[in-house]
């Protein structure tokens, strides 16, 4: 045979080897990249779905520090008012119409500034647990003053306050508006609320405040401040 036909013979491919994927294998083929597809989206759409649930409850927890925190300095700073004000109750209810509201009055102002009081009030309104802000006025109530409102909380059923009063235990803040004397107030100034009750005054000191925070979800949350030196 000459070398010619040689590289002929050589360079032939048999035919079976040219042929191309058939239809099945190609269905094959798609069938599991499809299946690796939704795998990939599920497995993307869980890792986001937890990232927008971890950031939620993130969200939900340091708005929780930050309320807690800031009513503990509160209660903290209205000690002194029985020294600085004898007969004058640091901590009264008022009734609205989302169930009692706190009203504290407190020592304002840092280390180095001059005493001066402020009134600072905590309450449940549309669903959102807030913190107003007041100037102390001379002859001015907890009702008659006009609170700058602070959202602190959203998505809260329910808001509990109870009070520890020596000799007494506790006592929730319903049952404290009872103490004073009705004087057809309206709730706390700049809030419309519908509450008859003014008040609620003791004898006797709060030593300890308790609230209760019920939100969407069956989620409750309790904490016990001390209220004393």
């Amino acid at each position: 045979m000459s070398a010619g036909a040689a590289r002929r013979v050589a360079g032939r491919v048999p035919a079976r080897h040219l042929r191309g994927f058939t239809l099945l294998e190609l269905l094959i083929a798609v069938a599991l990249l499809a299946v690796l597809a939704v795998l990939s989206w599920r497995g993307l759409n869980s890792v986001i779905d937890t990232r927008d649930r971890l950031a939620n409850a993130s969200d939900d927890l340091r708005a929780l520090t930050v309320a807690f925190s800031q009513l503990d300095e509160d209660l903290r700073r209205s000690w002194p008012v029985r020294v600085l004000i004898p007969g004058e109750p640091p901590i009264v209810f008022v009734a609205e119409r989302d169930g009692a509201s706190m009203v504290l009055l407190r020592e304002g102002g840092g280390a180095l500034d001059p005493v001066r009081l402020e009134r600072v009030a905590y309450r449940l309104r549309a669903g959102v647990f807030e913190r107003g802000f007041a100037r102390h006025l001379p002859g001015a109530t907890a009702q008659s003053a006009l609170f700058e409102w602070q959202p602190l909380i959203d998505r809260v059923a329910r808001v509990d306050f109870r009070a520890w009063v020596d000799g007494r235990g506790w006592v929730s803040g319903e049952e404290l508006l009872e103490v004073g004397a009705a004087s057809g107030g309206t709730g706390l100034g700049g809030s419309g609320g519908s509450g008859a009750s003014s008040p609620g005054r003791t004898e006797r000191p709060v030593t300890g405040v308790e609230v209760a925070l019920e939100r969407a979800g069956n989620e409750r949350y309790v904490r016990v401040f001390s209220v004393k030196d």
